[in-house]
């Protein structure tokens, strides 16, 4: 992935006026360093993004030979979601890709190995009176998983199909770029807000501490006025 210059908010910097005019507070522009910074963070998720999806696929087709491929992605509200791609079985060609969310709700949490561990515990082989119910049939609604109690929530999961191998590498690769110009932004902005947040601390303390030493000059002040005054009049009568 290329690094990209990506807009930080850094420390600030104290103005102060005359008078009993609030100060104001003027952030500086980014250091080089600050974006580089940043820049290497987002790729270092990046990059642990790509093992736990290695790791997912690697577990998931322990019991799920058909699945080829994972992929991060995020739906139409910025949440965070993991496209898991198979082979389809209601076609003799082509993939089915079904969009899981995983920021929010049952999956949250889980990523990599545990994430697939996770949703083995969905999944049963058939006996006992009940019929096989793989994460296909789960995420299909299938009537051997309905009998199922745990399984509801992957129900309305939205699914994409495509026709060939090769179409979907082709759209795969393309969001997988939109995926990561997103995230690269969204780790830029995390690491912006942490800075303006450490920023604003540092100056609401420094602030207070301020107004507490102006406080206790004042007070001091007038009780100063205070004796001076009350010993002019006693050695004035």
């Amino acid at each position: 992935m290329k690094r990209e210059t990506i807009a930080l908010v850094s420390g600030a910097v104290l103005l102060t006026g005359c008078g009993e005019e609030p100060p104001k507070v003027v952030y500086r522009d980014p250091t080089p360093e600050q974006i580089q910074a940043a820049v290497d963070q987002a790729l270092l998720k990046l990059n642990k993004e790509q093992e736990e999806l290695k790791s997912f696929v690697s577990e998931i087709k322990k019991t799920n030979p058909d699945i080829v491929d994972a992929r991060y992605d995020y739906d139409a509200n910025g949440e965070k979601v993991i496209k898991i791609a198979m082979e389809d079985r209601n076609h003799s060609s082509g993939l089915v890709e079904y969009a899981l969310p995983i920021a929010t709700g049952a999956l949250a949490g889980y990523a990599g190995a545990r994430l697939a561990q996770k949703l083995h515990s969905y999944t049963r082989r058939g006996g006992n009176g009940y019929g096989d119910c793989d994460l296909e049939d789960l995420l299909t609604n299938d009537i051997d998983c309905r009998r199922y109690s745990r399984p509801s929530f992957f129900n309305t999961y939205p699914s994409y199909r495509y026709s060939s191998w090769n179409r979907y590498q082709t759209v795969a690769r393309k969001e997988r770029k939109v995926y990561s110009a997103k995230t690269t932004r969204k780790t830029a902005a995390e690491r912006a807000n942490q800075i303006k947040s450490k920023s604003k601390s540092h100056y609401s303390k420094s602030t207070l501490s301020q107004s507490r030493q102006a406080f206790s000059t004042k007070r001091s002040s007038s009780r100063s006025s205070s004796m001076s005054w009350g010993s002019s009049r006693s050695w004035g009568g």
